[in-house]
């Protein structure tokens, strides 16, 4: 099985802040986030604050 990481799910607020961005939301591949079902890639969605 093949599986590609840009960075654990742990990091991604680490690299928020760093960035000056706020975590809306994180989900997981297997998240259902669409009728269809799950997506099948995770994804994080940020914010400029203000």
């Amino acid at each position: 099985m093949h599986l590609n990481v840009f960075i654990s799910p742990d990091w991604i607020p680490i690299w928020a802040e760093k960035l000056g961005l706020i975590v809306e939301d994180v989900r997981a591949a297997a998240d259902v986030v669409v009728p269809e079902g799950h997506l099948g890639q995770a994804l994080c969605v940020l914010r400029k604050p203000g």
